[in-house]
């Protein structure tokens, strides 16, 4: 599985066959951030920032 707040790499792991974890970071880039701003596909885990993506994957 690969977690990411990045939908471009997580695009790339699916297609190798990994499972896929995407987690928001909305200032990672700055205040003016204007990627990677919400989930852009149908990963496998949704979640809304780190701490949710480890509540999610330990239930």
């Amino acid at each position: 599985m690969l977690a990411s707040a990045h939908n471009g790499d997580l695009a790339n792991a699916r297609k190798y066959g990994l499972m896929t974890g995407f987690f928001l970071r909305p200032t990672e880039f700055g205040p003016n951030q204007a990627i990677d701003l919400a989930a852009e596909a149908d990963w496998d885990v949704i979640a809304d920032d780190i701490e949710d993506m480890a509540t999610k994957l330990d239930t």
